[in-house]
């Protein structure tokens, strides 16, 4: 059988069949001894058997003389068992016995080839929704943002009502007279105020001026 190459070429029978038939016929042989060893010591038993028992019938005969059973004369047979002791009196079959003990594990057999792949399967439903997470923390406050435009002018705002009426306000100071006191430079306004108040302004109030001239006649 040829093969490829990077591949070794597989012995047949495979190694780990010859040793499960190499298990099986162990075990066969095994059983096959044991049964037999078991007729043989069920043969004895029964021939032992057989002999003790017809010694008892003998004796019973010896006492009774005769022993009849179903038209059967037992001390007859007894006679017969005890000289031919290989004619065992089959006994009645006994009860079915236990099971056996497991027998141990088989040996693992060779990991086979990977199979193909198969196709791929039918979409399945969609799963339920997972529950919420656990909120995070909070992040640090961002950077301050720039100034927005000015926004238009808001519209005139409803007249408010009117106040209450002031309290009336202390008597103003009135003026009473206004005289020029003095001549030319060193002349000046004096303004005396109704509460009895003076005051004096800086500057001549009376200015002397050249006289005038005759106008030429015409």
């Amino acid at each position: 059988m040829n093969s490829s190459p990077g591949q070794h070429a597989r012995p047949f029978p495979p190694r780990w069949l010859v040793i499960i038939l190499g298990c099986i016929v162990v075990v066969g042989v095994i059983l096959t001894v044991g049964l037999q060893l078991k007729a043989q010591l069920d043969t004895r038993t029964a021939q032992a058997n057989s002999q003790t028992l017809a010694a008892d019938i003998k004796r019973m005969c010896a006492t009774n003389g005769t022993l009849m059973v179903d038209d059967r004369d037992l001390c007859v047979k007894a006679t017969q068992v005890q000289e031919n002791p290989t004619q065992a009196i089959p006994g009645p079959k006994g009860d079915t016995g236990a099971d056996g003990l497991d027998g141990l594990p088989g040996i693992d057999g060779a990991t086979g080839p990977p199979g193909p792949t198969g196709p791929a399967g039918q979409v399945g439903p969609a799963g339920a929704d997972g529950t919420d997470g656990i909120s995070g923390e909070s992040g640090l406050p961002g950077a301050g943002g720039l100034p927005g435009p000015a926004g238009p002018a808001g519209k005139d705002g409803a007249m408010g009502a009117t106040g209450a009426t002031g309290l009336t306000g202390e008597s103003g100071r009135g003026i009473t007279g206004v005289q020029c006191i003095g001549d030319g430079d060193d002349s000046y306004w004096q303004i005396t105020y109704t509460d009895g108040t003076t005051a004096q302004s800086s500057g001549p109030c009376r200015i002397e001026g050249p006289e005038p001239t005759a106008l030429p006649t015409p």
